[in-house]
This record gives C-alpha cells, structure tokens and sequence, in this order.
C-alpha cells in the first residue's frame, strides 16, 4: 500500500557545518548536509517522513540488509535558491524513478510520493 503524507516533520540541526564547507572544493562523497530524510517502512505501509540532522544511524542486529544485503541507497542534491533563499531540490522526480526501479529489482515496495511532497515543502528560513 502507498500512503500519501502531505507534511514532513522537520527537526532542524542546532548548528550547522554549513560556514565550514569550502565550496571552491566540494570532493564527492566526503560533503554531507546537515539533515537526512528518513521514512520507515512497517506493516506495509510507508509512515511519515522526517528531516533529522545527519548522524549515525541505529540499527537492529536483525535488520534484512545486514543479513541479506537488501537496502535501497538514493542520495538526493539540493540547493538554496539566491533570490529567495528557498531550499530546492535537484530532479526529484528522476531520484524517486531511480529509487522506484531498484525498489522493483529488489522485490521491495515502492515509493511514488516523493515528488508530490518535495514540490510541496518550503524550507524557506
């Protein structure tokens, strides 16, 4: 079942690292942003996203990737728009396809609302 949350819940970073990035050199994979989206998944249905500030996640022993190597890893890009200082993300739409298609390989449910919720959400300071 796909359930569709019109809001996700923001939890804000205290400081952010954000006047620590030099970005005259942004080497892949080592310049990570202040928050991660995180959705579970239970009784299957998708439950309510959440923006949290980035750190390590806390996993059970018995978590099916550490056993049987199933997860599904997308990484999203995004941005603060100069003029109005809104947050905007970079080809949602295309994350979501990509996320849906190795959902499909890996024999895991889908997720088609992201794109509806990204347009939606302001994180506009």
């Amino acid at each position: 079942m796909i359930t569709t949350h019109p809001t996700i819940r923001v939890n804000r970073v205290k400081h952010s690292r954000l006047p620590e990035v030099d970005f005259n050199n942004l080497p892949f994979g080592r310049v990570f942003s202040d928050h991660l989206l995180l959705i579970e998944y239970a009784n299957g249905d998708w439950k309510q996203p959440q923006i949290m500030p980035y750190g390590n996640l806390n996993l059970s022993p018995a978590t099916s990737a550490l056993h049987y190597g199933q997860s599904i890893f997308e990484g999203m890009k995004a941005h603060r728009d100069i003029n109005s200082s809104d947050i905007i993300l970079f080809r949602p739409e295309k994350n979501a396809e990509r996320f849906n298609r190795s959902a499909v390989r890996m024999g895991c449910p889908n997720y088609l609302p992201i794109c509806s919720w990204s347009r939606s959400s302001n994180w506009s300071n």
